[in-house]
């Protein structure tokens, strides 16, 4: 995938996400990767600013979200959407 096509996405993603989510949301991280058969998958993490848990209605509808603008952009790669709470995201960063 290309810088820009790359750029355009996680810019989409984040503002799809943001939207859903309005202001709980601390960070949206997008990484390209590869499933278990190889195929392209992009990783979204999704880091909250509470440790409560997102509104799961929208959690699992969110990949429904992200699917067209892939498809408009002519990305072959599926979305695999985490979430987090920011002092885990910290902490894990910290560890890593």
């Amino acid at each position: 995938m290309g810088k820009r096509l790359k750029a355009a996405l996680d810019s989409a993603i984040e503002e799809i996400v943001r939207a859903e989510f309005a202001d709980a949301i601390d960070s949206v991280m997008v990484t390209e990767d590869r499933d278990a058969d190889g195929d392209p998958i992009l990783r979204v993490m999704v880091v909250f600013r509470s440790k409560s848990s997102p509104n799961l209605k929208k959690a699992t509808g969110l990949v429904r979200h992200i699917l067209p603008v892939l498809e408009d952009k002519g990305a072959d790669a599926f979305p695999i959407v985490s979430f987090r709470s920011k002092a885990d995201h910290d902490r894990l960063s910290v560890a890593a």
